[in-house]
């Protein structure tokens, strides 16, 4: 509580004892209730921070019989958004990079999963001078499949994979050569378990991996195969391609080599819309608590009414003059000028999925025409100090300014500014258009 709260509520304190004192005699005098002097009464309403406990105690000594004269004379609406500016519990938290999660749709391979068992790497191995693999092309030597697969990520490290297919070619076990095994159709199935090397940011991951493949023809041919490979996650394909050695499970099938490479789509879910939308909307609403005082005195409902206008007249008057003296070489007046708007999340200056796309048409109009700059210009909603408002608007126009420069666009073609709360697209703070406000605006211009 501020010293001029302190102030204030010690003085309420002890006006209140000496009304209590003589309360008979007022009330007496005035038919039962209590008469409390305006210029007490004024400063009692116009302080927001008096104690609850204070509150109460004064509406009891104030209650009167006769409730018809009460009547709603102000409405307090406090939120966790109105705190205090210099307390610390009222300081936004610390703008953090956002923190990219594990794709966690599931991913599907119709028949694009290729698969392919090699015999004859690893049989002059196991063979010596006896093998004639060497002479034998890849399909002579190996059984080539295709298969539908479906992928799924557990975690940011952790997946797995299960494939169905078929395929035909010839399967040798570790006493025999593969070049007089004779080709056959077999049905293929396979389970993989992958470890990614890399957190769920890179969208080049290289990983381990180990599973159980299995060969159905005129017998079940069983390995393990035991590699590595690479996944690439985009967010329309991925690819995941690999190399392992298949360690012989079953005594009719030898060691193999085995190569796959697989296109998969990912599905997206009705759940991972619905928070996306959430993402995308506004996470500053909050729930709000209706606060409302009920006071006998005609006096403060006029005190309130003349605050109200004095306080609306000084807030237009310095809108106007924020506005008049804001930025007066706005590259908006020249002819040929238009605007790209992109959004912010509460209190961040991270870019979202949705602000990349925009910037980048903004970046390829630039490069493809040499004569055309850009303006950014940083805003943030009305709510908190303006001299944390006006850093955070910088730090959003800065934020684009960066990912522009990454992308080709050289610092003397842009112009940088912040803002703050002045010339809000909505002159309100309700959380459900206060968003509108956290913005940054790319005008785009032609240099003279």
């Amino acid at each position: 509580m501020k010293t001029k709260s302190v102030c204030l509520t010690a003085c309420l304190m002890i006006a209140m004892g000496a009304f209590s004192q003589t309360s008979d005699t007022l009330g007496q005098s005035s038919g039962g209730q209590l008469k409390i002097p305006d210029s007490l009464i004024k400063l009692f309403a116009h302080q927001k921070d008096i104690p609850d406990s204070l509150l109460q105690k004064y509406k009891i000594q104030t209650e009167v019989p006769d409730t018809s004269q009460r009547t709603l004379i102000a409405q307090y609406r406090s939120s966790d958004t109105l705190k205090d500016q210099n307390s610390e519990a009222s300081k936004p938290p610390q703008a953090k990079a956002p923190v990219k999660k594990y794709d966690k749709r599931w991913n599907i391979s119709p028949l694009l999963k290729f698969q392919a068992q090699d015999f004859g790497m690893l049989e002059r191995r196991r063979m010596g001078y006896l093998s004639d693999a060497h002479t034998l092309s890849l399909p002579d030597r190996s059984t080539l499949s295709l298969a539908a697969s479906v992928y799924k990520n557990f975690s940011g490290h952790v997946s797995m994979s299960v494939d169905i297919g078929a395929g035909s070619g010839r399967v040798t076990g570790s006493d025999a050569l593969v070049s007089q095994a004779e080709k056959k159709f077999y049905g293929v199935g396979t389970a993989t378990l992958y470890l990614h090397l890399l957190g769920a940011k890179y969208r080049l991951q290289p990983f381990v991996a180990a599973g159980i493949n299995y060969l159905m023809g005129d017998g079940a041919y069983m390995s393990a195969p035991v590699g590595g490979g690479v996944k690439f996650s985009g967010k329309k394909i991925m690819i995941e391609a690999q190399a392992a050695q298949g360690y012989a499970i079953s005594k009719n099938i030898a060691n193999t080599m085995m190569y796959s490479m697989g296109a998969y789509i990912p599905l997206k879910r009705k759940k991972d819309e619905e928070e996306e939308s959430r993402r995308n909307g506004d996470p500053s609403i909050t729930n709000i608590t209706n606060n409302y005082y009920l006071l006998n005195a005609d006096s403060l409902k006029k005190a309130a009414e003349d605050s109200a206008k004095l306080a609306d007249k000084l807030a237009r008057d310095k809108a106007d003059k924020a506005r008049a003296a804001l930025d007066p070489d706005d590259p908006m007046n020249l002819p040929a000028a238009v605007k790209e708007i992109v959004y912010f999340n509460y209190d961040q200056y991270s870019l979202t999925s949705s602000a990349f796309a925009a910037i980048d048409q903004v970046v390829k109009k630039l490069k493809d025409n040499p004569i055309l700059n850009v303006h950014l210009k940083g805003y943030t909603d009305l709510s908190g100090s303006e001299s944390y408002n006006s850093a955070l608007s910088r730090r959003r126009a800065q934020m684009v300014f960066d990912y522009m420069n990454s992308r080709g666009i050289p610092a003397e073609r842009m112009i940088m500014s912040g803002y703050g709360k002045n010339n809000p697209a909505i002159d309100s703070n309700d959380p459900g258009t206060a968003w509108m406000n956290r913005r940054c605006e790319i005008v785009i211009f032609e240099k003279r």
